[in-house]
Order: C-alpha cells, then sequence, then structure tokens
C-alpha cells in the first residue's frame, strides 16, 4: 500500500488551514499518524517500513526507518506514537520498540513482549510506564519505562468453559489516563458501576461509584453478532451470552482531561450518548464532540486539528475548536 502524501493549503496568514489533498488513500488513524508538542507531524508508511517526517507548516522533512534489523529500523512498523517529547515506532515482528526524538533522530530500542506491541492501540503513557490491555487475558498490564517488570492493575479471572464456546458480549477491564499522564482510570469489570481512580504522583487513590443498574443483554442483538463476526465459527462453535450488558464498555479522556465513560448500553446502541465526568465523578461538560474524539490529532490552543475524509482521500484539517460541532454535523 503507498502512502498517504499531505499539502497543506494555508489559505490566510491567519489559520485555520484549510484542507490536506492525498494522492492515495491510505487509512489515516491514531496508530499511523502522530503529532508532536511543537506541531511536527509524523505518518506511517507500512509499505517502506518508515516514518515520515512533516514541518508545523506541513511541508516534508525527511523520513526515517526502512526495513531491516539495524537501530532505527524496523522488520514490520505496525503503529507509532509521540508521548513526553519522543517519537515511538512498533515493530511487534522483532518485539521491538524504536524511540526517536522530535527530530527524528534515533535515541534507543527496547524489547517488548509481542502481545504488548499488538495490543498498543489500547495503551496509554503514564508519569512511571505505560499502561496497556491484554483484552484475551481480560487483564490491564503496567510495565515501566523500558517496558520491564509487568504488574497486572486489573483482572476478571478465566473460568473453565468447553472448547467450543465463544464468549459474544464479555465484561472486560478497561482504562483511561489523562492527558497529561497522570491519572489512571480503571473500570475492574465484574458487573457493577465502579471506576478506580489513580494519582500517579501523589499516589493516591479514590473510587468513582454510581447506582446505576446494569441493562438485561437482548439476545437477538446477540445472535446477531454472533452471526456478524463468528460466522465462519458457527457450525464448529456454540454462543455464550451474558445476563447483563457490561456496566462499562470503553473510557477515554478528552484533550482538558475530562473522563468520558461509554456504558454497556452503548453495544446495544451506538447512539447512546456518553457520560461526562470530573476525576471526581462529577458530571461536566466536554467542550469537544465525544462521539468524535478519536478524529481529533491534537490541540492547538483554540484550534484542533482532525482526521477528514473526501471519497477515497483524507488528510487533516486544522479548525477552531468552536466550529467542531457544525463541521462533524455537516460532514
Amino acid at each position: 500500500m503507498l502512502i498517504t502524501l499531505i499539502w497543506f493549503l494555508q489559505l490566510a496568514a491567519d489559520p485555520p488551514w484549510e484542507i490536506n489533498q492525498t494522492a492515495i488513500f491510505e487509512p489515516l488513524d491514531q496508530n499511523s499518524f502522530a503529532v508532536s508538542d511543537a506541531f511536527h507531524f509524523y505518518l506511517m508508511d507500512r509499505k517502506g517500513h518508515r516514518i515520515r517526517i512533516y514541518n508545523s507548516a506541513g511541508r516534508f522533512v525527511k523520513s526515517i526507518g526502512g526495513h531491516g534489523n539495524g537501530p532505527g529500523e524496523f522488520r514490520f512498523l505496525f503503529g507509532i506514537r509521540f508521548e513526553d517529547h519522543l517519537l515511538y515506532g512498533l515493530d511487534p515482528m522483532a518485539s521491538k520498540l524504536s524511540v526517536f526524538d522530535e527530530d527524528g533522530e534515533f535515541i534507543a530500542s527496547h524489547k517488548a513482549p509481542r502481545e504488548m506491541l499488538v495490543s498498543f492501540p489500547y495503551s496509554a503513557k503514564v508519569v512511571n510506564g505505560w499502561v496497556y490491555s491484554l483484552r484475551a487475558k481480560k487483564q490491564i498490564i503496567w510495565v515501566d519505562e523500558a517496558f520491564e517488570n509487568p504488574t497486572v492493575l486489573a483482572e476478571i479471572p478465566q473460568t473453565d468453559k468447553p472448547q467450543d464456546i465463544i464468549e459474544v458480549t464479555s465484561d472486560m477491564p478497561v482504562f483511561a489516563a489523562s492527558p497529561d499522564s497522570k491519572t489512571l482510570y480503571i473500570y475492574p469489570g465484574k458487573g457493577k458501576f465502579e471506576i478506580q481512580v489513580y494519582d500517579i504522583p501523589s499516589k493516591k487513590f479514590k473510587t468513582i461509584t454510581k447506582d446505576i443498574p446494569n441493562l438485561p443483554y437482548d439476545m437477538e442483538f446477540g445472535k446477531k453478532r454472533f452471526e456478524q463476526y463468528h460466522s465462519r465459527q458457527r457450525d464448529h462453535f456454540k454462543p455464550q451470552f451474558p445476563d447483563f450488558f457490561p456496566a462499562i464498555e470503553y473510557m477515554t479522556t478528552d484533550p482538558d482531561g475530562l473522563l468520558i465513560v461509554y456504558q454497556g448500553r452503548h453495544i446495544l446502541n451506538k447512539d447512546t450518548p456518553a457520560m461526562v465526568m470530573d476525576e471526581n465523578g462529577h458530571t461536566a461538560v466536554s467542550r469537544f464532540p465525544t462521539r468524535h474524539l478519536s478524529r481529533i490529532l491534537a490541540v492547538d490552543g483554540e484550534y484542533v486539528f482532525v482526521s477528514i475524509y473526501l471519497d477515497e482521500e483524507m488528510g487533516v484539517r486544522r479548525i477552531p475548536i468552536q466550529e467542531l460541532g457544525p463541521f462533524f454535523h455537516e460532514e
């Protein structure tokens, strides 16, 4: 697959930037696109195993990486992240995570568990390491800055079940981290609405609980879901359905650090609005459209960079925050 090329067309001396045209369509998501604190842009070139770097004006600067086993090279570039002034390139085939500075100069590489690298889309940087979700084992795991000393933070114990059983919908521990990496939120699963809040620098801990009854599971929905995702296995496996939807399906934070919680009923109805709260569990209002947080790539003062789609082209647009609602509504 060829790399997406980006051109920024600045129509006036003062932003917002207008649309970037892309030469060739390639899925653009938060795992293949990163933005630095100085608004340098990094784009993953899957075919070339490289990372393309653009400056804050959208002009191409250079490529780093390449296919190989040497320093800063990748056998299979799976994803990129920019955290704490550093650019990370993931290579699960080599069980390696390469680290570069903001200008793309290679710093070091770390050996990391392949399961952690594959789970990197579900990971978060925190001040003393990384947290990721190992969904196959229903675990949330912490590792230190060197990606060593794994510790299980939350886990739903696995129960013995026949090998021909597939759980169609299951409760899963989920987590979210604040944008400043100092606060970690964990929903441990196990059925009730409970969120554990860790202030990492102070090592303080508190719990948010809400008396919200779980939604009984919709069997017809479950059967359709089984047909949709497990149609090839339906002759060899049997579906297993829970009594209730999970209390929480998913959590994230918005760029201001507010906690965004999607209840289990969101699985059944994607139009169910998210709950927005502060770190104490008090109801809050986000400045950002919660349904489109995954498309907000970076915030620059009162402007945001959002991914855009036009037919089979995609790119990034820089628009004022107050125009986000109308922008997504009109798109």
